[in-house]
């Protein structure tokens, strides 16, 4: 008896009372069940006791009237289509698209024995005001790249190589290695085999640091005014952002009598020297108050938000905007109106002295993402990574920190108030 009726089970689905004619091809079949699941019939695979139908012949596949056949398959518009952009995997990726990929910053390539200069630019990079101030320098190199002006072209070829840096591949910095021997001859020192000598990269960020003082102007402070006894009128952007002044008094211990000496001293860098007897200004800790107090009602409002996590109401499709309170006092640009400070790059050196051995940067970029220079390699390393660098053993050790504000930032509604 060729012809039976049997029930087809698909998915959650049971279909009766389907007719089979196995005097006919299986293709007919399998259309029938076309035309009750729309499953093309190259998507099914219909099964009966562990037997596959086949497309040109009922094989051993006994069929017998109220049997349940299965069948798999799905529709073709539940099928997942291919994406109209394949995925890219790193591996397949090149230097700029991995760069790209990872927001990795661009390495810089050693010259011989310039990881020294290397690691300095990485960390000055970090500063996001110089980068700003760099980008509206004018001039170029090539024209003052004689050592009546070495200032300019150092300035100049610092602000053309973070803009190629910018580009997100790993640069040579060919002019800057130039502009610096030929102001600096001692960095162009060489060894019996040619190559140039390993240098202190503290020399190079002390004298990078005094040719950008000369060049870039302090930012004009609308605040400032002519009776502001208090304010300090810088005349460089360094001098705003990296410099500080000493208010000192020295006294002879041996004779009372004898009038101490007062003055001021300008600092462009700390030397540390770290112990458990700290002194605190009163009159700085009273100007630290109103700022201070600010971080403190942020950091409430965050614990109180971890501890009342709610469904989402319509209050949460409010939009929100995040806002950077001002980290310098109104009367002087480039101040630390709350005194908390934030780690953002190390330059350490790994090595006997500092005239050899190896110099490398490590920089934080958003949040606490911690990137690792050594020249042209730049990987993600962690935090706990950087908080070996305090020294010990063989290992990279910090010899120069580079601290910036630690910045306020809040959520504001973008709400509208006005009534039309």
């Amino acid at each position: 008896m060729p012809q039976y009726t049997v029930k087809v089970k698909w998915g959650k689905e049971l279909f009766s009372n389907v007719e089979v004619n196995t005097e006919e091809e299986p293709m007919l079949f399998k259309a029938q069940l076309f035309a009750l699941t729309g499953v093309q019939p190259e998507r099914q695979k219909v099964m009966l006791k562990g037997m596959t139908l086949k497309d040109d012949n009922w094989g051993n596949l006994k069929l017998k009237d109220g049997v349940t056949v299965l069948m798999m398959g799905s529709k073709e518009e539940d099928v997942p289509t291919e994406p109209i952009e394949k995925p890219i995997f790193l591996e397949d990726m090149n230097e700029a698209e991995l760069a790209t990929a990872l927001e990795l910053p661009a390495g810089l390539h050693n010259l011989g024995n310039t990881c020294y200069l290397n690691a300095t630019v990485q960390c000055l990079k970090t500063v996001p005001e110089l980068r700003e101030v760099l980008k509206i320098f004018p001039g170029g190199w090539a024209t003052a790249a004689s050592l009546s002006l070495p200032a300019q072209s150092i300035t100049a070829a610092l602000r053309d190589l973070y803009d190629n840096m910018d580009k997100g591949t790993s640069r040579a910095p060919l002019v800057l290695v130039q502009m610096l021997h030929l102001a600096f001859p001692r960095f162009a020192e060489k060894t019996e085999q040619g190559v140039f000598q390993q240098q202190d990269a503290n020399e190079c960020w002390t004298e990078l640091i005094r040719m950008l003082q000369q060049k870039l102007p302090a930012k004009n402070n609308t605040n400032i005014s002519e009776d502001d006894s208090e304010a300090s009128k810088p005349r460089s952007f360094i001098e705003q952002y990296f410099g500080g002044i000493f208010d000192y008094e020295l006294k002879c211990i041996e004779s009372e009598d004898e009038p101490a000496t007062t003055g001021k001293e300008e600092f462009l860098q700390l030397s540390c020297f770290i112990s458990t007897d700290v002194k605190h200004i009163p009159e700085l800790q009273n100007k630290l108050i109103p700022m201070r107090e600010k971080f403190k009602e942020y950091e409430d409002t965050l614990v109180d938000e971890s501890c009342n996590v709610k469904v989402k109401d319509e209050g949460d499709s409010i939009k929100k905007t995040i806002k950077q309170e001002p980290f310098w006092f109104k009367n002087d640009l480039g101040s630390n109106n709350s005194g908390y400070y934030k780690l953002q790059a190390v330059l350490t050196h790994r090595g006997r002295s500092s005239s050899s051995g190896h110099y490398v940067a490590w920089i934080c970029q958003k949040g606490d993402t911690w990137m690792k220079c050594d020249d042209d390699v730049v990987t993600a390393v962690t935090t706990e990574e950087v908080l070996k660098l305090s020294g010990g053993g063989d290992w990279h050790c910090a010899y120069v920190l580079l601290y910036g504000p630690r910045i306020l930032e809040v959520k504001e509604d973008n709400t509208n108030n006005t009534e039309t």
